[in-house]
């Protein structure tokens, strides 16, 4: 695109949609219908529900979830939540939140 500022971009996720925005234009990639597919291995999902869940709650909606990760930037550095490891690992996933989620397995999550 012609005369933009590379630093004006972010992408960000906005209900359920991946939005590539700038102050002038917006472009949004829309998840498939049933569901966000996963690789298997590492995938990058944003948690749209207008409501809090915990790690362990949405890694059990998850088929084949191995762990997930946040990034916290006070204390910048990951939190990462274990299938089957201590609970004092979970953490609290909020709206809009960005997650990186591995998976031992490629598949479908419905976004619940």
């Amino acid at each position: 695109m012609i005369g933009y500022k590379k630093s004006s971009i972010a992408i960000v996720c906005v209900l359920g949609v991946w939005s590539l925005w700038s102050p002038y234009w917006c472009i949004e990639f829309f998840p498939e219908d049933d569901g966000i597919y996963l690789e298997e291995g590492w995938n990058l999902v944003g948690w749209y529900q207008g409501y809090d869940v915990m790690a362990s709650d949405l890694a059990g909606n998850i088929t084949g979830c191995i762990s997930l990760s946040m990034w916290d930037q006070v204390a910048q550095s990951y939190w990462a939540y274990f299938v089957g490891g201590p609970s004092s690992f979970d953490f609290v996933v909020s709206q809009g939140m960005g997650l990186f989620v591995e998976v031992s397995e490629p598949g479908y999550w419905g976004g619940t």
